[in-house]
Parts: C-alpha cells; sequence; structure tokens
C-alpha cells in the first residue's frame, strides 16, 4: 500500500457527513423517521443510514425551492453575484476534493482516485463553467429582474 493510499484508509475510518436530509436551510430527519442504509460495496457493509424520504418531505422540499425562486433570492440576484456564488462553490468542493472523492469511493466502490479526477474534478468544471457563462450567455438563461444588471 503506497502512502497515499494508507492517508485514504485512514480518512476512511474518520471522515463524516450530515446524515439527514436538507431541506429548506435545514438538517433534518425524514417525517415518517423511515432510513435506509448506504451499502460499501467493497465490504457488503453499511457505511451511513440516511433519511428514507417520504411524499410529505419532497413536498415540503419543493415548497421550499418555489418559495426560494419566487423570493428572487436567486432569480433576482445580479449575474455577477450569481456567478461568484457558483465559483465559491467550486472552491469549496476543490477544497474537499480528497475527502469528497473517498466518499464518492466509498459509496460507490470506484479507486479514489478516478473519483477524485473526474467525478469530482466535473462537479468542480461544472459549477466554474456555469459561474462563468451567467454574464456571457445572453438571451440563454433565465431572466434576471429588471432592478438588477
Amino acid at each position: 500500500m503506497n502512502e497515499k493510499q494508507t492517508e485514504w484508509h485512514t480518512l476512511s475510518r474518520t471522515v463524516s457527513l450530515p446524515t439527514q436530509a436538507f431541506i429548506d436551510g435545514q438538517f433534518s430527519f425524514a417525517a415518517d423517521g423511515r432510513t435506509f442504509a448506504v451499502i460499501d460495496p467493497s465490504r457488503g457493509t453499511p457505511l451511513v443510514n440516511l433519511p428514507a424520504l417520504c411524499q410529505s418531505d419532497v413536498d415540503r422540499a419543493v415548497r421550499a425551492a418555489r418559495g426560494a425562486f419566487e423570493s428572487g433570492l436567486w432569480s433576482a440576484m445580479a449575474p455577477r453575484a450569481r456567478k461568484k456564488v457558483l465559483q465559491k462553490l467550486a472552491e469549496l468542493i476543490a477544497a474537499r476534493r480528497e475527502e469528497l472523492a473517498l466518499l464518492d469511493s466509498m459509496a460507490m466502490g470506484m479507486p479514489v482516485s478516478i473519483s477524485s479526477a473526474y467525478c469530482v474534478q466535473w462537479a468542480i468544471n461544472s459549477f466554474e463553467w456555469f459561474g462563468e457563462a451567467i454574464d456571457k450567455l445572453y438571451d440563454e438563461v433565465a431572466p434576471t429582474d429588471q432592478s438588477v444588471l
């Protein structure tokens, strides 16, 4: 086992993530309390139990998303501000690349190096690209409120 693999094995024993759904700005359990296990395909053992969301959870998430859209929090935000948000998200993903790659690998069974080089990098590239495109693609994106440029 090389040094990087040893590092990943150590991190795999300590890495953690929220085990609740993120709805309307808050972490929450499923309304009915049900969960499901995410299985580590390399060992066949549970990695984590996540909320098994039900229809009322989905309805709550959709209401929250619709409310956020209609409030103008994002839809009325100036393109430059949207760009900064997406670029910041890309930076945050890049800063936690190894941890995210490891979590993805633990859940999917692929090598961490593949997850890092392709899956996590794809997420970073996507947020960077869409962030850059926001103020360059005219008449091809959702309209912005007339009060902002």
